[in-house]
């Protein structure tokens, strides 16, 4: 009990001390690598870390909340970009939230990974337009050792498709709007916000401007995961301390990264052992020890290289039995491997039936 409420203690006085920061100025120190390093495996004390959850948790959902105020853009200027420019559309207009960050400074994936928060929007749309969700660009892969994160530097759009409904009728000139607050961090993290608009239609002279957007929106398109291809396999097996990945393209492939979904599933900051393989790649990625319960599935991203990146969700393999005598190794054994089928690949390497799988239980 009496140390429950000191680390209650510890953990309410840092938080206190982090939300100051942020008022003042917007800057906020933390006293870790990695920015927030929210991680629970190194480099942080347990008040630290839980008050940088608590700082995010109430930064990132509460639009208009005094708690926690953003500040206005510094490292990363937001506007609204359009595939269209006037208002005669009758289905879906793609609308893009365009982040122009300064060199050095990054936001992040819906999936942060160790540390920091994504972007969130709140629109304000006339009658009859509703917004659909946000689609993400694969990210790129920030290793700090030993912490990683999935982030977007430089110039990224998060696309958005406007739909117009049943009750919509055509207007001769609409604004949409939208609230945006994100984490852009350096050395330090600071939380930006701004509110933007897109006036339709836009000037007749202003065609330079729309080839701009349409370019941005493009690019940013083509880095949408794409569906899995059909013919393509993939596979995932529990090893000794994570998961081997295996994917089957119909050709070699020399590399390969995969993004989680899925928050604290994997090791972020370990780095994915690749090993090239005559019809496709083979990925070990180390299990979080943040993780209790074993998943069933791995769902997430897998990028194979620019303009390359494919939604996966591979079932995972449970431990099989490899035979009494058979070598051991915490490698994929590339030989093994090309005398197995892409069907049965997961299993190479796993636990013996016999052995004692990780101190994690599996999902129902």
């Amino acid at each position: 009990m009496q140390l429950t409420a000191r680390v209650s203690a510890a953990v309410y006085t840092r938080w206190r001390g982090v939300r100051d920061e942020w008022r003042a100025g917007g800057r906020m120190t933390w006293p870790c690598r990695g920015h927030f390093a929210l991680s629970s495996r190194r480099g942080c004390s347990a008040s630290s870390r839980i008050a940088g959850w608590l700082v995010l948790a109430l930064a990132a959902p509460a639009f208009g909340s005094s708690v926690v105020p953003s500040q206005p853009a510094r490292h990363a200027r937001v506007d609204l970009v359009a595939t269209q420019g006037d208002t005669a559309f009758s289905g879906d207009l793609l609308v893009g939230i365009r982040f122009r960050i300064d060199a050095g400074w990054h936001i992040y994936w819906q999936n942060p990974g160790d540390s920091g928060a994504p972007p969130s929007v709140r629109w304000s749309l006339p009658a009859g337009l509703e917004a659909g969700p946000l689609e993400w660009p694969a990210p790129v892969r920030l290793a700090e050792p030993p912490l990683a994160s999935y982030v977007y530097t430089g110039e990224v759009v998060l696309p958005v498709r406007i739909r117009v409904t049943g009750s919509s009728r055509q207007r001769n000139a609409l604004t949409i709007a939208a609230s945006v607050r994100w984490v852009v961090c350096r050395e330090v993290c600071v939380a930006e916000q701004a509110d933007t608009q897109l006036d339709l239609p836009i000037a007749e002279d202003s065609d330079r401007l729309l080839a701009d957007w349409r370019a941005a929106i493009d690019s940013a398109v083509a880095r949408i995961p794409r569906p899995w291809p059909a013919g393509w396999t993939a596979s995932a097996a529990l090893t000794r301390d994570g998961f081997l990945l295996a994917v089957e393209t119909g050709r070699r492939e020399t590399a390969g990264t995969f993004f989680p979904l899925d928050r604290g599933m994997i090791d972020d900051g370990s780095p994915q052992a690749a090993t090239s393989l005559d019809r496709g790649v083979a990925l070990r990625i180390r299990r979080s020890d943040q993780l209790t319960t074993l998943p069933s599935r791995l769902r997430g991203v897998f990028v194979l290289g620019p303009d390359r990146a494919y939604s996966l969700d591979a079932t995972i393999v449970a431990p099989q039995s490899r035979g009494a005598g058979r070598p051991r190794s915490n490698n994929v054994d590339v030989d093994e491997i090309k005398g197995h089928s892409f069907a049965s690949m997961a299993t190479i390497d796993a636990p013996q039936s016999n052995e004692a799988v990780p101190a994690v239980r599996a999902a129902p």
